[in-house]
C-alpha cells in the first residue's frame, strides 16, 4: 500500500476486512449483520445460540464476534463462543464433536459459524453421527458461498452483495485513474441479505 501511494498508483481496497485510517473502501458492515443473523435466530425462538469463530483470531473475526455478543448481551443471553482451527468445511467437520458437547451442556437450539464451509463440515458431522439439521440444532452460515446452496439440508445464511461491491468500486477507480471526483470520500457500505434457507427452523 505505501508503494501504491508513493509511486501514485490508483488503487482500492475491496471489502478486505481492513482497519487501516484513510483508506475507503466498498463493504458490508459485518458487526452489523452478524447482529441481525443472531437476532432473527433470537426471533426463531432460540434463546441459547452459540457461535463459532477462528481460533486464530484476526480483525474480521473481532468484528464478527463484536455484532455476535451485541446481540445476547443486549438480550441477557449467554455468550457462547467456540473456536475451530480453521475456516474450510474440514474444520467444521472436525470441531464438530466439541461443539455437540457444548451444545449439550449449554442446552444450545441454534449455533452460528464463521461462515458456509464451516457450518456446512459441521452439518457433515451431524449427519455421520445420527444427529438430525435443523430438527436437532438450526444452523446458520455467513457468505452465501455456492456450497449453501447446494448442500443437503441448503444452508441458512448472509448474503454478501459482491456483484454491487465491484461495480461501486471499479467506478470509483476509474474516477481516480481519470483525476474524477473521489466517491469514495468515506466507506461506502451496502447491506447484506439474510437468506433463510433448510437449515434453521422455528424452536
Amino acid at each position: 500500500l505505501v508503494k501504491l501511494r508513493d509511486n501514485k498508483i490508483p488503487y482500492l481496497l475491496l471489502d478486505k476486512f481492513h482497519d487501516f485510517k484513510k483508506i475507503n473502501t466498498v463493504k458490508i458492515d459485518y458487526e452489523k449483520e452478524e447482529y441481525e443473523l443472531t437476532k432473527y435466530l433470537y426471533e426463531q425462538g432460540h434463546e441459547n445460540i452459540a457461535y463459532v469463530t477462528l481460533k486464530e483470531h484476526n480483525y474480521l473475526t473481532d468484528i464478527k464476534i463484536k455484532g455476535y455478543e451485541k446481540f445476547v448481551n443486549e438480550n441477557n443471553l449467554k455468550s457462547i463462543i467456540i473456536e475451530a482451527d480453521g475456516k474450510n468445511s474440514d474444520d467444521g467437520y472436525n470441531i464438530g464433536e466439541e461443539v455437540i458437547s457444548q451444545a449439550k451442556s449449554e442446552n444450545v437450539s441454534a449455533i452460528s459459524f464463521y461462515n458456509d464451509q464451516t457450518a456446512v463440515g459441521f452439518i457433515s458431522y451431524c449427519y455421520d453421527n445420527n444427529i438430525k439439521i435443523p430438527e436437532d440444532y438450526s444452523v446458520a452460515g455467513f457468505g452465501n458461498f455456492e456450497i449453501s446452496r447446494v448442500y443437503r439440508p441448503k444452508l441458512t445464511t448472509v448474503s454478501i452483495p459482491n456483484y454491487d461491491i465491484g461495480a461501486i468500486g471499479i467506478r470509483a477507480l476509474i474516477k481516480r485513474i481519470r483525476g474524477e471526483e473521489d466517491i469514495l470520500e468515506n466507506d461506502w457500505v451496502l447491506d447484506a441479505q439474510l437468506i433463510e434457507r433448510d437449515s434453521t427452523k422455528k424452536h
